[in-house]
């Protein structure tokens, strides 16, 4: 995907996580709590106000957290049977990175996760 303006991301970050959310059993938010689908509205609406040139709230740590989050539920289920399903959430996944490729500095990793070796 390429790179994203602030309100395209805005507007990629609600329909994936919309999407996301359809296909998942458990939202990530109820396991992890900063990674709440209300926590990813406040950050749409933040890179909303950042293209529309207003100085708005600055994107922190607990943003990319909830993307991290959103990028590894979307990852975490490529065991999927069903091929149509791996490949949508691939994708989701994909539209994710774009929108953290925007926020988060180039080549900074994905947050901390203790499965990480």
């Amino acid at each position: 995907m390429s790179l994203l303006t602030p309100p395209e991301a805005a507007v990629v970050l609600r329909e994936a996580v919309a999407a996301l959310s359809r296909r998942m059993p458990v939202e990530p938010g109820v396991l992890v709590p900063e990674a709440s689908t209300e926590h990813l509205a406040r950050l749409a609406d933040k890179l909303e106000r950042a293209g529309g040139g207003a100085a708005g709230d600055p994107i922190d740590a607990g943003d990319v957290t909830a993307l991290d989050t959103w990028i590894r539920a979307a990852d975490g289920f490529t065991l999927h049977p069903d091929a149509a399903e791996v490949e949508a959430r691939a994708a989701l996944g994909r539209q994710l990175r774009a929108v953290r490729a925007l926020v988060a500095p180039e080549g900074e990793r994905l947050t901390t996760d203790p499965r990480d070796v």
